[in-house]
């Protein structure tokens, strides 16, 4: 029985040497039986020209019907696995050709990314401010006092007017640090700090509404699609700093100039995105 086999396998090896391309890979060989690459061969040759999967027409590798090397012919025709029968060859070329269709109908509605739009940053940890050495004060001048306390009253006005700061805000921000309570208690030697803090403070917040206009102005663009976003980042950001139902007058002084930083990248973020 064992010569038998043996001359079987010499005539095989012979028909495979014969009918084989020159150009075959040492991959074939080694992963096909002689047996297998004939019957291989053999099958590719018989195909109907309308049963291979022809590379042009899109159908992809499947292993359920084609070889794991994943070799093709001269054709560019995936080798068809041995022993897959022609009711399962066909049933799952049916498969493949309907979902091209879906590909292509998928790659085609693919629409171009649009620019995302700026969000609100997350707010940076706030650090101590560094204690300020106070600024030599220039020699008081007889009258001098009488100037700068109704120079002082008149930035208070402003304050209480334009950004709705409150009694309670002023004395925190501009009169507590004196060592005093109120207003009259200031003694007149101070009045000079009393007018240069209270106009810094008027400065810093005319700034700030200037970029929170801005905002406002650019919130109408494109219908005012983002009107609704960038108005409540706004007051987010107002509240953050510890501010009172959105009012700027009642932000403490010294978050001031924090908010202002924070105001400026979200305008800077949405000038650069209506570009």
């Amino acid at each position: 029985m064992s010569g038998i086999l043996e001359r079987i396998e010499g005539k095989l090896d012979r028909i495979l040497a014969m009918s084989s391309p020159l150009n075959n890979s040492v991959e074939d060989v080694i992963e096909l039986s002689p047996r297998d690459a004939l019957l291989q061969e053999s099958a590719e040759l018989d195909l109907p020209k309308e049963e291979r999967d022809q590379l042009g027409e899109g159908v992809t590798w499947d292993a359920r019907i084609h070889t794991s090397t994943k070799k093709q012919s001269q054709k560019n025709i995936w080798k068809r696995k041995p022993g897959v029968t022609e009711e399962c060859f066909n049933a799952v070329m049916a498969e493949l050709n309907e979902m091209l269709p879906l590909v292509e109908e998928q790659s085609e509605s693919v629409e171009p990314t649009k620019k995302a739009p700026p969000v609100k940053k997350a707010p940076p940890v706030k650090k101590a401010p560094p204690v300020k050495k106070a600024p030599p004060k220039s020699p008081v001048r007889p009258g001098d006092d009488h100037k700068f306390k109704p120079r002082a009253m008149k930035n208070i006005a402003s304050l209480t007017t334009d950004f709705e700061a409150s009694h309670k805000v002023i004395l925190e921000n501009l009169i507590v640090k004196h060592g005093v309570d109120t207003l009259d208690a200031l003694s007149e030697a101070s009045h000079e700090e009393l007018f240069e803090d209270s106009h810094e403070w008027l400065k810093k917040l005319n700034n700030l509404q200037h970029e929170i206009d801005i905002l406002n102005g650019l919130s109408e663009k494109e219908d005012g699609t983002y009107k609704d976003t960038i108005v409540e980042t706004i007051n987010d950001y107002i509240k953050d700093a510890g501010a009172n139902s959105n009012k700027l007058g009642s932000i403490p002084l010294a978050n001031i100039e924090s908010l202002q930083k924070e105001i400026s990248e979200y305008l800077t973020s949405w000038e650069e995105y209506f570009e």
